[in-house]
């Protein structure tokens, strides 16, 4: 999604060579997924309040869809978007409406579109791709995540702080998970095992571990400033070798901090060869990895260490943040 450049840039998974660009009449290009027959490409744009449905291949735009204007309970009002912080401050005139994360529901009858201006999640008919009814969840609607028994959807509210939980049949809200305190979760994703939802807390320096049992708070991981997502492999860490965890951190996906420094403590989930797979739901094509582990031989122990009297241990890596 080529924000600045007003289009969809197609690369080859294996090469990254550029294959082709669509420009498309949208301001700030985002979110998105494909029709479960895999014929369109839903993608939100969202600083003008829209939805572009591009076919498959990403040749040509098919349809718009214009969320402005739908009276929505709870929304926030355009007047006040030039003093929020975020996305907002680049809403187009005219626009009502910011659409974020695009997700297909677990069925395939339609698409979920978070919205952090009209604080909830539009429904759109994956059939006629057009607009089918509005579900408020919360101030700041951002991510959402199909659970991985198909059995719910969890939408990430960042500015008023819990977690929505919606049946993935009906998409009524089912369930609310606070975070004590307070929080901001953002973006992130769900285990291999789907126990575990990991969402970044955008404006709380941490990453939220939720048990999706209890929805409750397991963990709050330290990291720099302005985390916005997460993600895993398939063995290793992305983007290099990381320090191993303290015994008391989970394993899970990694934290990616947007304009800065990446800071990590923990690991991927490790995912087993039988693990269930969900079909992709960016425009990259399922089963490419974007980037590979990078090996990094141990440090040597250090003169006097419990390592060097013992040739046969195990060199230790401190457990301390990682710097990319």
């Amino acid at each position: 999604m080529a924000e600045r450049l007003h289009a969809i840039v197609v690369r080859d998974a294996t090469t990254m060579a550029l294959v082709r660009t669509l420009p498309l009449p949208c301001g700030g290009i985002n979110h998105a997924d494909f029709t479960a027959d895999l014929t369109v490409l839903v993608a939100s744009c969202e600083f003008r309040g829209q939805l572009m449905v591009v076919d498959a291949d990403v040749t040509h735009l098919v349809k718009v869809v214009d969320l402005n204007g739908i009276a929505t309970p709870g929304a926030t009002s355009p007047a006040m978007a030039d003093e929020m912080a975020g996305p907002r401050m680049s809403l187009a005139g005219g626009a009502s409406a910011i659409p974020q994360d695009v997700r297909l529901a677990p069925d395939g009858r339609s698409f979920v579109v978070a919205d952090m201006l009209s604080n909830g999640v539009w429904v759109i008919d994956a059939q006629t791709l057009a607009y089918a009814r509005f579900i408020p969840t919360g101030s700041g609607a951002h991510g959402v995540y199909p659970s991985r028994d198909a059995s719910a959807v969890y939408v990430s509210n960042r500015d008023a702080g819990p977690v929505s939980v919606l049946d993935a049949h009906t998409l009524e809200q089912t369930a609310l998970w606070a975070i004590p305190g307070g929080g901001s979760p953002d973006m992130g994703r769900l285990s291999i095992d789907g126990t575990e939802l990991w969402l970044s807390g955008r404006y709380n320096s941490v990453v939220y571990v939720f048990d999706t049992r209890t929805g409750q708070v397991t963990h709050r991981i330290p990291v720099d400033a302005g985390p916005t997502a997460c993600c895993s492999g398939r063995r290793g860490l992305h983007q290099g070798h990381r320090p191993s965890p303290p015994p008391d951190l989970p394993r899970g996906p990694i934290p990616v901090v947007e304009g800065g420094r990446r800071s990590v403590r923990g690991r991927p989930h490790p995912q087993p060869r039988s693990a269930p797979h969900r079909r992709a739901t960016t425009v990259s094509r399922p089963g490419r990895q974007m980037c590979r582990p990078i090996p990094r031989s141990p440090r040597p122990p250090a003169p006097g260490s419990d390592t060097a009297a013992d040739p046969t241990a195990t060199p230790r890596i401190g457990a301390g943040v990682g710097r990319g």
